[in-house]
């Protein structure tokens, strides 16, 4: 079952220690401990390709409300996103995957710069400031980034993995989940993105 395989990945490396790579802007991870996360992310998709979930919050159920920091010291809380389509991605400092993700997540947010869509990036590593700032900068993305103070978001979630990209209807439903940044992640969420929009029915999603 798809909780039971969740479950076992969670025991068996904890979210805290999962980054397959290294940062573009820092030394990259032991190549050990990327091939043993590696291998465990493969073992989760050969079981279920493509259903990602969360330890506490299921698909289907209203997220819990947020009310987090932005880089600028500004509140950012979750009524701010009612009635629009969210894509919140938790990111780790420092970890190559994270910046790809935000990056592929930036050019589907263009890409659908006529409706109502939403980017939000989020991390609980306060103490990296100057390190998002430097990526949000070098990459080009004029998008918020606030931080989990606390782990409060982090633990009601019941994250899994880094990075965690959550695509949240506009009355506050989880509608999606994908772990991690594999080599189909671009497409993958550009897909879920156009069916909350309504540019595809579920038979294309298919």
């Amino acid at each position: 079952p798809i909780t039971l395989a969740a479950a076992t990945i969670s025991m068996a490396i904890p979210a805290w220690t999962w980054s397959t790579s290294g940062s573009l802007f820092a030394t990259q991870e032991p190549q050990e401990k990327a091939k043993e996360i590696n291998a465990v992310v493969d073992k989760f998709d050969a079981i279920n390709p493509h259903v990602d979930s969360l330890r506490r919050l299921q698909t289907g159920t209203a997220m819990p409300p947020f009310a987090l920091t932005g880089m600028d010291g500004k509140l950012i809380q979750s009524k701010d996103y009612e009635g629009r389509t969210l894509i919140l991605i938790y990111l780790s400092a420092e970890q190559r995957n994270s910046e790809h993700a935000a990056a592929d997540a930036n050019r589907i947010l263009k890409k659908y710069s006529d409706s109502a869509l939403d980017l939000l990036l989020v991390s609980a590593d306060k103490n990296h400031r100057e390190y998002f700032a430097t990526l949000l900068k070098e990459a080009h993305l004029n998008i918020p980034l606030a931080f989990d103070d606390g782990h409060k978001l982090y633990s009601e979630l019941g994250l899994i993995a880094f990075p965690t990209t959550l695509l949240i209807r506009p009355d506050g439903v989880l509608d999606h989940v994908i772990l991690t940044r594999r080599s189909d992640y671009s497409h993958l969420l550009d897909t879920f993105v156009a069916h909350a929009l309504g540019k595809i029915d579920s038979d294309t999603m298919e």
